[in-house]
């Protein structure tokens, strides 16, 4: 029967199922279709794995290793389950069902609510944007522009081409590692006035709403009630982020040049802190840095950002010349850098613990350099792989030599 819903309704678009029943049942809804109505029932139809437990064995009720979807969603949320199933569906592989993966991706819901809520407590009467020109902006908000809009090009196409995965895999990255551990970071002394920049709350606001509907097939029911508190929102539809578009790629928004510049500065504060956890020094313990570079454009573009540089990474002081030889040091982003630390008295306890590390590690300088000196190895495996072992040795001896230099 003709009727409205047939007619809305067939032909759909994609039929997602697991391989197992392409016989049983998706060969004969194209028949059938074809047989009734002279058209097929869908246009696509995407495979995803089976299910099976986190051992990877299949369920079965004699096994005892069967789960219900409602206990899981009452443990770890709906959101949560449902982003575990998709950043898992890798094309020709099962599924393993393992209850820690969901755990972590309950606390990545976590990370999005409390951002959020972060946000709409700092931003003041800030609101989301439509319409934002990069070029009056300050450095971290034209690069986290040109990072979401980068983000949202490669989410888009992976979405279209059904890799799932690697659309939430993206999405995961862009939201924890770009906005969370960088972004907010960087907004942090603008927004409580210590440094002012421009439209910095607008930017914040109007990137987590743009985050948000790109989490939103993955991560609809927290996405929903997180958009709705923004304000502004409203613009993108005067509903729900559900009716909302999709978003797309503002090519205006990309900036290689600005990416580089902040890809450097976080290179160089991650530096900083990897050091200071090497060595021990306290978070409130300030140290002073030295940077040097023979390139007139990165010398700038490190001054540019040099307020934001001595916040993130604790420092008493910033020179802009050669470390000296006491200084712990090494090339980052094509900058030299070395850090000099307040002399501390070690305990016993730490003086043990240096120790110790400082063994672990010739252990695995020892066996580096077993694996370079093999002739076989060398010849046999792939150069990148062999370059890698010797940028690892390297870095290794370095932080050898730190940690002697620290027991001295």
């Amino acid at each position: 029967e003709e009727t409205d819903d047939l007619q809305t309704f067939y032909p759909t678009d994609v039929l997602v199922t697991g391989f197992d029943i392409i016989f049983f049942w998706v060969a004969r809804m194209v028949m059938t279709g074809l047989h009734f109505k002279d058209d097929v029932p869908f246009h696509a139809v995407h495979l995803t794995g089976l299910v099976r437990d986190a051992e990877g064995q299949k369920m079965s009720k004699t096994r005892g290793n069967t789960v219900d979807p409602l206990e899981l969603v009452e443990e770890y949320g709906a959101d949560a389950l449902r982003f575990t199933l998709a950043i898992l569906d890798s094309p020709g592989r099962d599924i393993p069902l393992d209850p820690d993966r969901m755990a972590g991706y309950r606390a990545f819901g976590n990370k999005i609510w409390n951002a959020t809520r972060f946000s709409l407590s700092r931003v003041g009467d800030a609101r989301v944007a439509t319409d934002l020109e990069p070029a009056a902006l300050g450095v971290p908000e034209r690069w986290i522009l040109s990072r979401l809009s980068r983000a949202t090009r490669e989410i888009n196409q992976k979405f279209g081409t059904y890799r799932f995965d690697e659309a939430c895999s993206r999405l995961y990255h862009f939201f924890w590692g770009d906005l969370c551990d960088w972004y907010i970071e960087l907004c942090k002394p603008a927004l409580s006035g210590e440094a002012v920049r421009p439209e910095v709350g607008t930017v914040l606001l109007t990137t987590l709403e743009r985050s948000l509907r790109l989490l939103h097939p993955v991560m609809p029911f927290l996405t929903e009630e997180l958009w709705q508190r923004l304000p502004g929102r409203e613009q993108i539809h005067a509903e729900t982020i559900c009716l909302s578009p999709y978003p797309e790629p503002q090519a205006a928004w990309e900036d290689d040049e600005v990416e580089a510049q902040v890809d450097r500065f976080i290179q160089i504060v991650s530096w900083v802190r990897n050091i200071r956890a090497e060595l021990q020094v306290e978070h409130k313990t300030e140290v002073e840095l030295y940077l040097y570079t023979d390139d007139p454009a990165i010398q700038e573009s490190l001054s540019e950002m040099e307020g934001l540089l001595r916040s993130l990474a604790r420092l008493s002081a910033l020179h802009y010349q050669e470390p000296p030889g006491e200084a712990p040091r090494d090339v980052v982003g094509g900058v030299r850098v070395g850090l000099l630390v307040p002399e501390k008295e070690l305990t016993e306890e730490d003086r043990a613990r240096l120790v110790k590390d400082r063994e672990n590690l010739q252990k695995q300088i020892d066996h580096l350099q077993g694996l370079l000196a093999n002739a076989q190895f060398v010849s046999k495996a792939p150069e990148a792989v062999v370059e890698k072992n010797r940028s690892r040795l390297q870095e290794m001896l370095e932080r050898l030599e730190r940690l002697s230099a620290g027991l001295e």
